[in-house]
């Protein structure tokens, strides 16, 4: 197994950092569906959704912000149902529902590595087809040593505010 794709968890706690950019470009987190209490200190979302609870089986409304969980779908119908055995793609997949379905207002989307652009190229919106900022630097989602690039994507309709908040970070591609 190649180190940089190992994983000893599923909790990959996003940098401060760009969790405040996040929520600058959102106006507020009103939802973390893939949460805990724990990281929901620097998220401040108003709604969490954590384990044992599954948020890829809630509603998601208004403003959301998404750092999926790593690793692959172990459930066959999950699977079926989002085309992928790739956790992380499937939820991107079920974010893409609840934005075309309006229940999402807006959202900002971590994908821990940049293969979550092959992954999510079945789901009604492929990833590489939103606003995203692939940062200059690999974020440290709370180790020391960062293992893999990245990439933040935004769905919604402030992809100038997007633009412009998170370019200090990296380039940005609307």
């Amino acid at each position: 197994m190649i180190p940089q794709h190992s994983s000893k968890s599923f909790e990959h706690f996003t940098p401060s950092h760009v969790v405040e950019l996040s929520r600058t470009v959102l106006g507020g987190i009103d939802l973390d569906p893939c949460s805990c209490e724990e990281a929901n200190r620097t998220i401040r979302a108003t709604h969490i959704i954590s384990l044992p609870d599954d948020g890829l089986l809630y509603s998601w409304p208004g403003r959301v912000f998404v750092n999926p969980p790593g690793g692959v779908l172990t459930n066959a119908s999950e699977r079926k149902y989002y085309g992928t055995a790739s956790r992380a793609a499937a939820w991107w997949c079920k974010l893409v529902e609840e934005y075309l379905s309006g229940n999402t207002v807006s959202a900002i989307f971590i994908g821990f590595t940049l293969e979550i652009l092959r992954t999510t190229q079945h789901c009604q919106i492929p990833l590489a087809c939103v606003p995203v900022c692939f940062p200059a630097k690999r974020l440290s989602f709370g180790g020391s040593h960062p293992t893999h690039a990245n990439v933040i994507a935004y769905l919604g309709n402030e992809k100038e505010k997007f633009r412009k908040t998170f370019e200090p970070l990296g380039v940005v591609r609307l």
